[in-house]
């Protein structure tokens, strides 16, 4: 079981003997592991970039640790209360919301809230019981001085989706203090009175755009939970998260509804910069579109050309199979032709 404690190599779990020279914080059992991590894994910009960067990281990883040791440590019957059937026979080997707060604390999102399923309101309080509450009271000094900020919300949010209301409750939520957004944030997440429509005004109203915008980036939303083009950014390698092979690419942002094909260039331009901001704490991450059978091939083209930088050495390099930034799974090949030779008529 991965721990935090800092005389574990950083790359596999395993009890380390040496450490980086050039930052003395990383921390290693191998040469093989030192030279994985330099050249594969991400630790040279981070290595090479500011302190401050580093002690961001010290501080994810905790929070990667303390999700996972939690996972680890559920009981059948807490799993059958807070999860799905489905989940009660996999392992667990995988985080939940860590990753997420990694693109609040990277600068890149104003906000992340702590919930599994809508229904599963046990989930949100549980969760921050045992994951956020304590990882936020060992950082809080740090977290507040950086302009971050934890709480548990139990008053509903009402939020209009076309002529529906969602009513989020019971979850934990990280705000950026420091965000242009942070205003609509505390909108979105205010206690709300109870949504009588016709007495709403129109600057009242919170729309799923409004958390969409507040979670990631503004867009317009179709669909639903279980259908359209959900959006996820996974880790490339999940040892970079916690070390040990055996855990599975993480996703640290699912944004769902499905986004519509309309955003595809505000999407791929949103990821740029979660990429390159992950990239500075030293994790790589992969950019994933559930469902893309419900997108045009020129709609994901402009997605991945923005994802990349619209760089065309980026998205070459991107496309390897050694630097797959970009899932291409969700296409079939015929597609995957299609799509890449859109990619290359784009302008620059």
């Amino acid at each position: 079981m991965p721990e935090a404690a800092n005389d574990s190599c950083r790359v596999c779990g395993k009890e380390a003997s040496d450490e980086c020279a050039g930052c003395h914080d990383a921390q290693y059992c191998s040469v093989s592991c030192q030279k994985r991590d330099w050249k594969v894994l991400g630790h040279k910009p981070l290595c090479r970039g500011s302190e401050l960067n580093r002690k961001i990281r010290n501080v994810l990883q905790d929070l990667f640790a303390t999700e996972w040791r939690w996972l680890q440590n559920l009981s059948s019957s807490e799993k059958a209360k807070l999860f799905n059937d489905r989940l009660l026979e996999e392992p667990l080997n995988h985080l939940f919301h860590g990753g997420e707060v990694a693109l609040v604390l990277t600068g890149t999102n104003p906000c992340a809230i702590i919930f599994y399923r809508l229904i599963l309101s046990d989930y949100g309080p549980t969760h921050y019981k045992n994951v956020m509450s304590p990882w936020y009271e060992r950082h809080r000094t740090f977290l507040n001085e950086q302009g971050f900020f934890v709480e548990f919300v139990d008053h509903p949010v009402f939020v209009k989706k076309g002529e529906d209301t969602l009513i989020f409750r019971n979850f934990g939520i990280i705000k950026n203090l420091n965000s242009s957004k942070i205003d609509l944030v505390n909108k979105v997440f205010s206690n709300q009175r109870v949504p009588i429509s016709f007495f709403w005004s129109e600057d009242e109203t919170v729309t799923i755009n409004d958390m969409t915008e507040c979670l990631a980036f503004k867009a317009t939303c179709y669909g639903d939970q279980t259908t359209g083009t959900a959006v996820e950014y996974y880790f490339q390698f999940p040892e970079q998260a916690l070390g040990g092979a055996d855990m599975c690419c993480s996703s640290c942002l699912d944004i769902r509804p499905a986004i519509d094909p309309a955003d595809a260039n505000a999407l791929g331009e949103h990821f740029f910069l979660c990429y390159h901001a992950m990239s500075a704490l030293g994790y790589l991450i992969q950019f994933h579109l559930w469902h893309a059978s419900d997108w045009p091939d020129d709609a994901i083209a402009r997605a991945w050309w923005a994802a990349c930088g619209k760089d065309m050495a980026t998205f070459d390099k991107w496309m390897d199979e050694r630097d797959r930034a970009i899932d291409c799974r969700a296409v079939d090949n015929d597609r995957l032709d299609s799509i890449i030779g859109l990619v290359f008529e784009m302008p620059d």
